[in-house]
Protein backbone atom coordinates (compact mmCIF):
# COMPACT_ATOMS: atom_id res chain seq x y z
CA UNK A 1 0.00 0.00 0.00
CA UNK A 2 1.31 3.16 -0.49
CA UNK A 3 0.82 5.94 2.26
CA UNK A 4 1.61 9.56 2.92
CA UNK A 5 2.41 10.71 6.17
CA UNK A 6 1.93 14.20 6.84
CA UNK A 7 3.01 15.47 9.74
CA UNK A 8 5.46 18.54 11.19
CA UNK A 9 8.86 17.02 9.68
CA UNK A 10 10.12 20.05 7.99
CA UNK A 11 10.60 21.69 11.58
CA UNK A 12 14.79 21.77 12.65
CA UNK A 13 13.42 20.22 16.08
CA UNK A 14 14.54 16.68 17.28
CA UNK A 15 11.48 15.32 18.38
CA UNK A 16 9.53 15.95 14.75
CA UNK A 17 12.15 15.16 12.42
CA UNK A 18 12.54 11.88 14.80
CA UNK A 19 9.03 10.98 15.49
CA UNK A 20 8.69 11.27 11.60
CA UNK A 21 11.75 8.79 10.81
CA UNK A 22 10.04 6.52 13.22
CA UNK A 23 6.80 6.56 11.73
CA UNK A 24 7.95 6.20 8.27
CA UNK A 25 10.21 3.26 9.36
CA UNK A 26 7.70 1.47 11.24
CA UNK A 27 5.73 1.58 8.18
CA UNK A 28 7.80 0.40 5.65
CA UNK A 29 9.00 -2.25 8.26
CA UNK A 30 5.32 -3.47 7.74
CA UNK A 31 5.78 -3.85 4.09
CA UNK A 32 4.06 -0.28 2.95
CA UNK A 33 5.50 2.39 0.02
CA UNK A 34 5.83 5.21 2.63
CA UNK A 35 6.79 8.63 1.58
CA UNK A 36 7.05 11.95 3.65
CA UNK A 37 4.95 14.54 2.56
CA UNK A 38 6.96 17.25 1.79
CA UNK A 39 4.59 19.72 3.03
CA UNK A 40 6.50 23.04 4.14
CA UNK A 41 4.50 25.80 5.40
CA UNK A 42 5.79 29.14 6.63
CA UNK A 43 5.31 29.23 9.96
CA UNK A 44 6.96 25.68 10.21
CA UNK A 45 9.68 26.85 8.20
CA UNK A 46 10.35 30.63 9.08
CA UNK A 47 11.13 29.97 12.51
CA UNK A 48 14.08 28.61 11.72
CA UNK A 49 15.56 29.86 9.22
CA UNK A 50 19.34 30.75 9.56
CA UNK A 51 18.90 34.89 9.16
CA UNK A 52 15.77 35.80 10.53
CA UNK A 53 14.35 38.82 8.24
CA UNK A 54 11.25 39.75 10.42
CA UNK A 55 13.71 40.96 12.98
CA UNK A 56 15.02 44.13 13.73
CA UNK A 57 18.44 45.40 12.30
CA UNK A 58 19.98 45.92 15.94
CA UNK A 59 18.88 41.97 16.77
CA UNK A 60 20.24 40.56 13.46
CA UNK A 61 23.58 42.29 13.80
CA UNK A 62 23.58 40.87 17.78
CA UNK A 63 23.08 37.33 16.04
CA UNK A 64 25.90 37.29 14.05
CA UNK A 65 28.73 35.50 16.24
CA UNK A 66 26.08 32.80 16.40
CA UNK A 67 25.71 32.98 12.64
CA UNK A 68 28.39 30.13 11.64
CA UNK A 69 27.04 27.25 13.99
CA UNK A 70 23.21 28.68 13.25
CA UNK A 71 24.19 27.71 9.71
CA UNK A 72 25.96 24.36 10.60
CA UNK A 73 23.18 23.33 12.52
CA UNK A 74 20.56 24.39 9.65
CA UNK A 75 22.77 22.31 7.24
CA UNK A 76 22.89 18.86 9.45
CA UNK A 77 19.08 19.19 10.04
CA UNK A 78 18.72 19.51 6.19
CA UNK A 79 21.26 16.67 5.34
CA UNK A 80 18.56 14.52 7.76
CA UNK A 81 15.76 15.73 6.14
CA UNK A 82 16.87 14.30 2.63
CA UNK A 83 18.51 11.64 3.64
CA UNK A 84 16.94 9.84 6.57
CA UNK A 85 13.25 11.05 4.81
CA UNK A 86 11.38 9.45 1.93
CA UNK A 87 10.24 12.78 0.64
CA UNK A 88 7.59 13.20 -1.76
CA UNK A 89 9.11 14.60 -5.04
CA UNK A 90 6.94 17.31 -4.73
CA UNK A 91 7.38 19.98 -2.20
CA UNK A 92 4.23 21.97 -1.16
CA UNK A 93 4.48 25.44 1.00
CA UNK A 94 0.51 25.78 0.70
CA UNK A 95 -2.21 23.64 1.23
CA UNK A 96 -2.53 22.80 -2.58
CA UNK A 97 -1.54 19.07 -1.60
CA UNK A 98 -1.94 16.63 -4.16
CA UNK A 99 -0.60 13.19 -4.36
CA UNK A 100 -2.25 9.38 -5.19
CA UNK A 101 -1.79 7.69 -2.02
CA UNK A 102 -3.90 4.66 -0.80
CA UNK A 103 -3.60 5.91 3.02
CA UNK A 104 -2.79 9.39 4.40
CA UNK A 105 -1.35 9.25 7.92
CA UNK A 106 -1.59 12.65 9.61
CA UNK A 107 0.49 12.80 12.72
CA UNK A 108 2.39 12.69 15.08
CA UNK A 109 3.56 15.87 16.79
CA UNK A 110 1.19 18.95 17.53
CA UNK A 111 -0.15 18.98 14.29
CA UNK A 112 -3.75 20.01 15.74
CA UNK A 113 -2.29 22.90 17.79
CA UNK A 114 -3.78 26.00 16.20
CA UNK A 115 -1.30 28.08 17.82
CA UNK A 116 1.03 26.73 15.28
CA UNK A 117 -1.03 26.14 12.44
CA UNK A 118 -2.56 29.92 12.37
CA UNK A 119 -5.47 28.13 11.23
CA UNK A 120 -4.52 25.63 8.55
CA UNK A 121 -6.73 22.98 8.13
CA UNK A 122 -4.10 21.26 6.53
CA UNK A 123 -3.47 18.80 8.87
CA UNK A 124 -7.73 18.01 9.15
CA UNK A 125 -7.27 16.44 5.85
CA UNK A 126 -8.48 19.85 3.85
CA UNK A 127 -6.71 19.08 0.63
CA UNK A 128 -7.49 16.90 -2.07
CA UNK A 129 -6.75 12.84 -2.33
CA UNK A 130 -8.48 10.23 -4.43
CA UNK A 131 -11.75 9.43 -2.77
CA UNK A 132 -11.47 5.74 -1.96
CA UNK A 133 -7.96 6.58 0.02
CA UNK A 134 -8.28 6.42 3.87
CA UNK A 135 -7.45 9.74 6.22
CA UNK A 136 -5.74 8.72 9.56
CA UNK A 137 -4.05 10.44 12.01
CA UNK A 138 -1.99 8.67 14.29
CA UNK A 139 -0.76 10.31 18.07
CA UNK A 140 -2.12 13.53 16.71
CA UNK A 141 -1.68 16.39 19.28
CA UNK A 142 -2.20 19.89 20.76
CA UNK A 143 -1.36 21.87 23.22
CA UNK A 144 -2.53 20.96 26.79
CA UNK A 145 -0.96 21.72 30.31
CA UNK A 146 -3.51 20.09 32.81
CA UNK A 147 -5.62 17.54 32.51
CA UNK A 148 -8.66 19.64 32.93
CA UNK A 149 -7.23 22.01 30.02
CA UNK A 150 -9.78 22.50 27.45
CA UNK A 151 -9.33 22.92 23.21
CA UNK A 152 -12.75 23.50 21.00
CA UNK A 153 -12.68 21.50 18.20
CA UNK A 154 -16.54 21.95 17.32
CA UNK A 155 -15.49 24.32 14.05
CA UNK A 156 -13.25 20.97 12.82
CA UNK A 157 -15.39 18.51 13.43
CA UNK A 158 -17.24 18.46 9.69
CA UNK A 159 -13.30 17.42 9.18
CA UNK A 160 -12.29 15.40 11.80
CA UNK A 161 -15.62 12.86 10.55
CA UNK A 162 -13.33 12.47 7.37
CA UNK A 163 -11.09 10.05 9.25
CA UNK A 164 -11.72 6.63 9.00
CA UNK A 165 -9.21 5.93 12.37
CA UNK A 166 -8.53 8.72 14.88
CA UNK A 167 -5.30 7.93 17.01
CA UNK A 168 -4.24 10.99 19.77
CA UNK A 169 -1.25 10.86 22.24
CA UNK A 170 -3.35 12.29 25.48
CA UNK A 171 -6.29 11.38 27.19
CA UNK A 172 -7.47 14.64 27.49
CA UNK A 173 -7.64 15.41 23.76
CA UNK A 174 -9.27 11.82 22.92
CA UNK A 175 -12.03 13.18 25.80
CA UNK A 176 -12.33 16.64 23.81
CA UNK A 177 -12.46 14.93 20.09
CA UNK A 178 -14.90 11.80 20.78
CA UNK A 179 -18.14 13.65 21.57
CA UNK A 180 -17.62 15.31 17.83
CA UNK A 181 -17.31 12.05 16.12
CA UNK A 182 -18.98 8.71 15.36
CA UNK A 183 -15.53 6.84 14.79
CA UNK A 184 -13.83 5.51 18.18
CA UNK A 185 -10.64 7.58 18.95
CA UNK A 186 -7.75 5.76 20.78
CA UNK A 187 -4.54 6.89 22.68
CA UNK A 188 -1.70 5.89 21.24
CA UNK A 189 2.11 6.62 21.52
CA UNK A 190 4.42 8.64 20.24
CA UNK A 191 5.93 7.06 16.96
CA UNK A 192 9.25 7.15 18.67
CA UNK A 193 8.09 4.53 21.26
CA UNK A 194 6.11 2.54 18.60
CA UNK A 195 9.62 1.24 17.09
CA UNK A 196 11.92 -1.92 17.88
CA UNK A 197 15.17 0.06 19.48
CA UNK A 198 17.27 -0.88 16.53
CA UNK A 199 15.74 1.82 14.53
CA UNK A 200 17.70 4.23 16.32
CA UNK A 201 20.40 2.34 17.50
CA UNK A 202 21.09 2.17 13.93
CA UNK A 203 21.45 5.81 13.26
CA UNK A 204 22.94 7.07 16.42
CA UNK A 205 26.61 8.49 16.57
CA UNK A 206 28.29 6.41 18.13
CA UNK A 207 29.64 7.01 22.12
CA UNK A 208 31.64 4.83 24.04
CA UNK A 209 31.08 6.37 27.08
CA UNK A 210 29.10 7.17 29.61
CA UNK A 211 30.96 9.30 32.04
CA UNK A 212 28.41 12.55 31.25
CA UNK A 213 25.45 14.10 32.66
CA UNK A 214 22.84 15.08 29.72
CA UNK A 215 20.98 18.12 29.80
CA UNK A 216 18.13 18.83 27.02
CA UNK A 217 15.77 21.94 27.25
CA UNK A 218 13.35 23.79 25.43
CA UNK A 219 11.86 25.03 28.24
CA UNK A 220 14.00 26.67 30.09
CA UNK A 221 14.43 26.78 33.85
CA UNK A 222 16.14 27.94 36.22
CA UNK A 223 16.52 24.96 38.34
CA UNK A 224 17.55 22.28 35.69
CA UNK A 225 21.51 22.84 36.06
CA UNK A 226 21.84 23.33 39.14
CA UNK A 227 19.18 19.81 39.39
CA UNK A 228 21.73 18.46 36.72
CA UNK A 229 24.97 19.27 38.54
CA UNK A 230 23.78 17.84 41.69
CA UNK A 231 22.76 14.39 40.25
CA UNK A 232 25.99 14.60 38.23
CA UNK A 233 28.40 15.20 41.67
CA UNK A 234 26.19 12.35 43.60
CA UNK A 235 27.16 10.35 40.74
CA UNK A 236 30.70 11.13 39.90
CA UNK A 237 29.75 11.78 36.16
CA UNK A 238 32.89 13.93 34.64
CA UNK A 239 30.98 16.11 31.88
CA UNK A 240 27.80 17.73 31.17
CA UNK A 241 26.48 18.02 27.76
CA UNK A 242 24.11 20.50 27.41
CA UNK A 243 21.49 19.71 24.13
CA UNK A 244 19.64 23.05 23.45
CA UNK A 245 16.51 23.65 20.80
CA UNK A 246 18.07 26.68 19.09
CA UNK A 247 21.77 28.26 18.75
CA UNK A 248 21.76 31.73 20.70
CA UNK A 249 24.69 33.77 21.68
CA UNK A 250 25.19 32.36 24.72
CA UNK A 251 25.84 29.16 23.42
CA UNK A 252 28.50 29.90 20.37
CA UNK A 253 30.84 27.91 22.10
CA UNK A 254 28.61 25.02 22.90
CA UNK A 255 30.42 22.14 20.68
CA UNK A 256 26.80 20.02 21.26
CA UNK A 257 24.21 23.14 20.07
CA UNK A 258 24.60 21.90 16.52
CA UNK A 259 24.29 18.41 16.99
CA UNK A 260 22.48 16.48 14.35
CA UNK A 261 19.38 14.19 14.82
CA UNK A 262 21.91 11.42 14.59
CA UNK A 263 24.46 13.27 17.55
CA UNK A 264 21.25 13.67 19.75
CA UNK A 265 19.89 10.10 19.22
CA UNK A 266 23.86 9.15 20.18
CA UNK A 267 24.18 11.18 23.22
CA UNK A 268 21.04 9.94 24.56
CA UNK A 269 22.32 6.12 23.62
CA UNK A 270 26.01 6.86 25.42
CA UNK A 271 24.30 9.71 28.46
CA UNK A 272 24.97 8.50 32.19
CA UNK A 273 22.39 10.12 33.31
CA UNK A 274 19.72 12.53 31.54
CA UNK A 275 18.10 15.92 33.12
CA UNK A 276 15.39 17.14 30.36
CA UNK A 277 12.27 19.40 30.26
CA UNK A 278 10.85 17.69 27.41
CA UNK A 279 8.40 15.50 25.82
CA UNK A 280 10.64 13.90 23.50
CA UNK A 281 13.77 13.99 25.85
CA UNK A 282 11.47 11.78 28.29
CA UNK A 283 11.19 9.45 25.44
CA UNK A 284 14.35 9.34 24.24
CA UNK A 285 15.63 8.48 27.77
CA UNK A 286 13.14 5.93 28.01
CA UNK A 287 13.94 4.12 24.96
CA UNK A 288 17.19 3.68 26.00
CA UNK A 289 16.46 2.71 29.55
CA UNK A 290 18.34 5.76 31.28
CA UNK A 291 17.86 6.69 34.38
CA UNK A 292 16.45 10.36 34.24
CA UNK A 293 14.47 13.15 36.18
CA UNK A 294 12.43 15.58 33.96
CA UNK A 295 12.30 18.87 35.54
CA UNK A 296 8.70 20.42 35.83
CA UNK A 297 7.55 23.68 36.41
CA UNK A 298 4.25 24.00 38.73
CA UNK A 299 2.61 27.07 37.27
CA UNK A 300 2.96 25.94 33.67
CA UNK A 301 2.23 22.12 33.52
CA UNK A 302 3.46 19.71 30.93
CA UNK A 303 0.24 17.05 30.47
CA UNK A 304 2.43 15.22 27.73
CA UNK A 305 4.56 14.45 29.85
CA UNK A 306 2.78 13.60 33.20
CA UNK A 307 0.37 11.37 31.09
CA UNK A 308 2.88 9.45 29.52
CA UNK A 309 4.97 9.03 33.05
CA UNK A 310 1.75 8.17 34.87
CA UNK A 311 1.11 5.35 32.80
CA UNK A 312 4.51 3.80 33.04
CA UNK A 313 4.89 4.12 36.34
CA UNK A 314 7.43 7.01 36.46
CA UNK A 315 5.68 9.35 38.46
CA UNK A 316 8.57 10.04 40.94
CA UNK A 317 10.94 11.48 37.63
CA UNK A 318 8.73 14.58 37.73
CA UNK A 319 11.18 16.96 39.69
CA UNK A 320 10.19 20.87 40.60
CA UNK A 321 13.31 21.19 42.86
CA UNK A 322 16.61 19.64 43.80
CA UNK A 323 14.40 18.13 47.18
CA UNK A 324 12.51 16.29 44.94
CA UNK A 325 15.42 14.36 43.59
CA UNK A 326 14.16 10.41 43.42
CA UNK A 327 16.65 7.85 45.51
CA UNK A 328 15.56 4.52 43.68
CA UNK A 329 16.46 3.57 40.47
CA UNK A 330 14.49 3.25 37.77
CA UNK A 331 13.01 -0.39 37.59
CA UNK A 332 13.30 -0.75 33.77
CA UNK A 333 11.98 -4.11 33.60
CA UNK A 334 8.41 -3.49 34.99
CA UNK A 335 8.66 0.23 32.86
CA UNK A 336 9.47 -2.08 29.65
CA UNK A 337 6.18 -4.70 30.78
CA UNK A 338 3.82 -1.59 31.06
CA UNK A 339 5.58 0.05 27.81
CA UNK A 340 5.67 -3.33 25.73
CA UNK A 341 1.92 -3.21 26.72
CA UNK A 342 1.09 0.24 25.35
CA UNK A 343 3.29 -0.11 22.22
CA UNK A 344 1.29 -3.66 21.14
CA UNK A 345 -1.58 -1.26 21.13
CA UNK A 346 -0.58 1.10 19.09
CA UNK A 347 0.86 -1.24 16.60
CA UNK A 348 -2.31 -2.88 16.29
CA UNK A 349 -4.10 -0.07 16.00
CA UNK A 350 -2.40 1.61 12.82
CA UNK A 351 -1.98 -1.95 11.28
CA UNK A 352 -6.40 -2.24 11.20
CA UNK A 353 -6.21 1.34 10.52
CA UNK A 354 -4.24 0.62 7.01
CA UNK A 355 -6.19 -2.37 6.35
CA UNK A 356 -8.83 -1.72 3.79
CA UNK A 357 -10.70 -4.82 5.14
CA UNK A 358 -11.37 -3.80 7.96
CA UNK A 359 -14.44 -1.50 9.11
CA UNK A 360 -14.78 1.56 10.83
CA UNK A 361 -15.98 0.50 14.70
CA UNK A 362 -19.24 2.73 15.36
CA UNK A 363 -19.79 3.66 18.60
Amino acid sequence: MKVGILTFHCAHNYGAMLQAYALQEFLKNNGHQVEIIDYRPAYLVDQYRVVDSSTSLVSRILRLPAQPMRLLRHNRFNDFLTSRLNLSQTNWDNASIEGNYDAYVLGSDQIWNSKITKGDLTFFGKFGRPKKSKLISYAASTEVSHEGDYVDFSNVKNYLREFSSIGVREEVLRGLIQPLVDTVVSTVLDPALLVDLEVFGNIASARNTTEYMLVYQVNTYANTVPIAKSIQARMNLKRLIKLVPRVSRSEIFNPYAAASPEKFVGLFKGAGYVVTTTFHGTVFAIIFKKQFVCVMSKTRGNYRISSLLNKLGLEDRMVYSINDIPDRPIDYVAVSAKLDVLREESRNFLIKALDFSSQVEPL
